[in-house]
């Protein structure tokens, strides 16, 4: 197998670029990440009115549905699943939090 210094170089050339590139998308991903951070209250509020959006959305259909006005049977379902799930891991959310205030509160110093 004979491989020329031409494909060797090319090789080179592709990994020096490689390498670069790396190590610019660190740094710029670094940076957003620094931007990124948020406050652990502001991150339960949106996921507060992520849930709230959903079951509002799953509710405006069950009226619509009851009265045989609503087109889509199938979304209506879909979103009721959706926001039973979403509700269900605000639940699940909620319960670990108390959970883990429960476990702080009772540590002996």
């Amino acid at each position: 197998m004979n491989v020329s210094t031409e494909n060797i170089n090319l090789i080179k050339d592709y990994q020096k670029q490689l390498k670069a590139e790396l190590i610019t998308s660190k740094d710029t991903e670094n940076s957003e990440n620094s931007d990124k951070t948020k406050e652990f209250s502001s991150l339960l509020t949106e996921a507060i009115d992520n849930v709230d959006t959903v079951v509002s959305k799953s509710n405006e259909n069950v009226p619509k549905l009851i009265t045989g006005d609503l087109d889509n049977i199938h979304s209506a379902m879909i979103d009721m699943s959706t926001s039973q799930i979403v509700l269900q891991s605000a639940v699940q959310v909620r319960n670990k939090c108390i959970e883990a205030y429960n476990d702080i509160k009772n540590m002996q110093f």
